[in-house]
């Protein structure tokens, strides 16, 4: 990454924010908080060519990193799915991250969110099965109610993702039903 001080007059040489491997193909995501934390997510590639989704942060502006956190462990050992994750800040500050996973008999769509600004994730399947096509997943908050992606016949609505700082389950749940 590359960073301004000077309010974009000139920038910083790029510098990796993680040199260990990535996966080459699936698409980096990126997003800024209101206060203005930087997180990143990418599929990271571990041992045992495991390709997780994982997430960091910033909290100076780019110059320092938090170390990698797997949004979920997945363990998915593939050939490449060119289909990276989708990542959003809410104005609560949690972070929600959506992506696919093509490991067998777990394949398909998955959503994680944190609620402690990307130190550790709750995750859940929202579309998976034995197989799936790889999906580039494209995360949209929709508060209070929940998060949106595009799908095969529209625009999915996912009501179960929120954030402390926006509804309680049970208050977005009676907003979508009106």
């Amino acid at each position: 990454m590359s960073r301004s001080t000077d309010g974009e007059r000139t920038w910083a040489a790029n510098r990796a924010i993680y040199t260990d491997p990535t996966c080459p193909c699936c698409r980096t995501s990126v997003a800024v908080a209101g206060d203005g934390e930087i997180f990143v997510a990418w599929r990271a590639i571990l041992p045992g060519d495991v390709r997780d989704v994982v997430v960091t942060r910033s909290s100076d502006g780019g110059a320092t990193w938090s170390a990698p956190v797997r949004a979920r462990e997945d363990g998915w050992v593939p050939g490449c799915p060119h289909a990276g994750p989708s990542l959003k800040v809410d104005g609560g500050g949690g972070v929600h991250v959506a992506w696919w996973t093509g490991k067998e008999g777990e394949a398909g769509v998955y959503y994680a969110r944190s609620e402690d600004r990307g130190q550790s994730f709750a995750a859940q399947p929202i579309a998976v099965g034995e197989r799936a096509s790889p999906a580039h997943v494209q995360l949209a908050l929709a508060p209070p109610a929940g998060c949106i992606w595009p799908g095969t016949t529209g625009w999915v609505r996912y009501p179960g993702c929120w954030s402390a700082g926006a509804a309680t389950p049970a208050a977005a749940s009676a907003r979508s039903r009106r």
